[in-house]
């Protein structure tokens, strides 16, 4: 009774998650230097940070397809003056690298890029779909079997 009860509750939950409503792929596309929300969109109203969610282009000229990515820049030569020794830019992003995340340490900088891959990811860090996903099933799981 039990294992019908969570075969159907996951059955529900994967078709769900195969219906797709997306019409275009979106990123968060700011930069902090010229718009400081840009830094945390989750300090601020949504009203103010909703203009920074645009559609990317589908692929770029060599037909990469689009993905969101935030760099976060790190200015070593700021450090002691009164200008912001830190800036976050997002954008879409087309030339993937095989790491999720990266550090490049320049000699005025040091750089910090995530790339993620689904609508909008680059709003902040935190927990992914994937993780918020699983969580559910599992926590739906445990509900039904126990």
């Amino acid at each position: 009774m039990h294992s019908q009860k969570f075969l159907c509750a996951t059955a529900v939950l994967l078709g769900l998650l195969s219906v797709t409503t997306v019409d275009a792929f979106n990123c968060y596309q700011c930069n902090s230097h010229s718009n400081p929300e840009c830094a945390d969109l989750h300090a601020h109203p949504p009203h103010k940070v909703a203009g920074f969610h645009q559609q990317c282009d589908d692929k770029d000229s060599e037909g990469n397809p689009a993905f969101c990515r935030t760099i976060t820049y790190k200015f070593k030569f700021l450090k002691n003056t009164d200008l912001d020794a830190s800036r976050v830019v997002r954008t879409c992003g087309f030339q993937k690298s095989p790491k999720d995340c990266y550090t490049v340490d320049n000699d005025h900088h040091l750089e910090s890029v995530c790339q993620c891959f689904t609508d909008g990811c680059n709003s902040a860090a935190g927990i992914s779909v994937f993780g918020f996903l699983f969580t559910l099933v599992i926590a739906s799981a445990l509900y039904f079997v126990a």
